[in-house]
């Protein structure tokens, strides 16, 4: 939990102080591009590396995500 707290504080405040530069060197339509292409980025490596557990039981997810303690 505090792992996911700590990470949303993390780029909460890098959004917070990158979105002000963005907003005068870019105006708004540029700013949130930046932020739209990085959310499809982000989208992309979710779909490609995270592994799908619809339909799995939990014995059954924990045992996909055992390797990805190592």
């Amino acid at each position: 939990m505090s792992l996911s707290v700590s990470t949303s504080s993390t780029f909460a405040s890098i959004l917070s102080l990158t979105f002000p530069y963005l907003l005068a060197v870019l105006k708004p339509q540029g700013a949130f591009g930046v932020y739209a292409v990085g959310n499809l980025v982000a989208w992309g490596l979710v779909w490609r590396f995270v592994p799908e557990v619809k339909g799995l039981r939990l014995e059954e997810i924990d045992g996909v995500f055992e390797g990805a303690e190592q």
